[in-house]
């Protein structure tokens, strides 16, 4: 049984060029997706910075790092589920937040699963996500 990838599903001709870009492109895009993501939910903390510096150079993050990212996406999605149960509207606030810090987590990995992964929570953390996608040019 075959899977199929959340980008696949959502943005298929996307996801579709994504696959088909050599691993230097993808891990390009999943950069420039992240780093919109994060623009666009004001998402500001410490951890942020290192790690878009750290998907920019293609280097592997310390394993801080990854603890305080998961760290942060963990209490995000819990707020978000708080918010969101109490009807609050900055609950969608909150989980585009999440989203992109979880964009950045799988992006950190570098694996390419996890880029195509990465590239899925960063357009589910804006209001259009053709703006990402028009941003990206494969080839």
């Amino acid at each position: 049984m075959t899977t199929v990838a959340r980008l696949d599903a959502a943005f298929p001709q996307f996801a579709l060029a994504f696959k088909q870009a050599s691993l230097s492109m993808q891990r390009e895009a999943v950069a420039n997706a992240c780093a919109i993501a994060v623009s666009r939910t004001n998402l500001e903390v410490d951890e942020i910075g290192n790690a878009l510096q750290c998907i920019r150079e293609d280097r592997l993050p310390d394993e801080a790092l990854i603890n305080r990212l998961s760290l942060l996406v963990s209490n995000l999605d819990d707020l978000y589920f708080q918010l969101d149960e109490a009807g609050d509207s900055k609950a969608i606030n909150i989980f585009s937040k999440a989203r992109a810090a979880s964009a950045l987590l799988f992006a950190l990995s570098g694996k390419s699963p996890q880029l195509n992964e990465s590239i899925y929570e960063a357009l589910a953390a804006v209001d259009d996500p053709a703006e990402i996608t028009d941003s990206i040019k494969f080839g």
